[in-house]
Formats: C-alpha cells, sequence, structure tokens
C-alpha cells in the first residue's frame, strides 16, 4: 500500500512536469498503479471472497505485463497458498507448475516444505529447484565432452 501511495505522489509530479513523452509515462504509471491497487485488493479479501481473491490472481498471472508493477512470483504463491490451505491440491499443483513453467524460481516465494507437501499429495517425486539446477550442468558437461 505505500508503493501505490508513491505511485499516485508521483502521478501528481507527472502530470504537472512538462516531461518529454508525458502521456506515454503518465499511462504507463496508471497501469502499473492498477495492476498493484488489484494485487493489494485481493490480498484484502482473501479471506472474506477467497473465490474473488483467485479470480483477481488468475488475472493478474495472465497479463504480459504484470512484472512492471509486482512480481509474478507473489501472484502465483498466494494462488498456490490458498489452493495447499484448502486441501486443493490437484490446483496447487497445477499452478506451481505454472509458476516452473514461467522459469520463476520458487523457494523465495514458497515454503519448501509446503512444495513438497502438494507433490507428495500428487504422488510426484520431490525434486527441489538446486537439484534440477546439478542435473542440467552434468547434462551440458557430459553434452560438452562428447563433442569433444
Amino acid at each position: 500500500e505505500k508503493a501505490l501511495g508513491a505511485m499516485k505522489e508521483s502521478l501528481k509530479h507527472l502530470q504537472r512536469s512538462n516531461a518529454l513523452n508525458k502521456e506515454h509515462k503518465v499511462q504507463a504509471l496508471e497501469q502499473r498503479m492498477e495492476i498493484l491497487s488489484q494485487f493489494i485488493n485481493a490480498m484484502r479479501i482473501k479471506e472474506s471472497d477467497p473465490q474473488q481473491m483467485v479470480n483477481i490472481c488468475l488475472h493478474l498471472v495472465d497479463l504480459s505485463y504484470v512484472e512492471t508493477a509486482i512480481r509474478s512470483g507473489d501472484v502465483f504463491a498466494q494462488l498456490i497458498e490458498y489452493y495447499y490451505k484448502t486441501n486443493n491440491m490437484p490446483e496447487a499443483y497445477s499452478t506451481l507448475e505454472r509458476m516452473k513453467e514461467k522459469n520463476i524460481v520458487v523457494n523465495p516465494y514458497l515454503d519448501q516444505e509446503m512444495v513438497d507437501n502438494i507433490y507428495s499429495a500428487m504422488g510426484v517425486k520431490v525434486q527441489n529447484e538446486e537439484q534440477d539446477i546439478g542435473e542440467e550442468i552434468g547434462e551440458e558437461i557430459q553434452e560438452d565432452y562428447q563433442l569433444s
């Protein structure tokens, strides 16, 4: 919410300025403010109207420009945590995999124990990101060695 307040203040100053491309800058800032406002609203209503929170978050993760205002990992984390708390492991797993497909590192956003529990509930072998990186490096080394 502090960030949104700072953006509103910036918008006031930008609107009074003589900046080059002022209209474009105002539009971009307003777009960022709208994204942030939606995310703040989703966090406010997650207890009172969880389905609406889910709808907002699903909308946000589909926006190609969401990263201009917030980290999409934060949005994915809210969805996964909600699905986990409501014991909807298929949705938690699906959303977790979607997060990984977007090359978002999971561990800054989600507790590893939660991730392990989601995989376990789905009968999927738990593999943390460090193992993935190690295997990729090993495969690259093996490929390089075979090419020599």
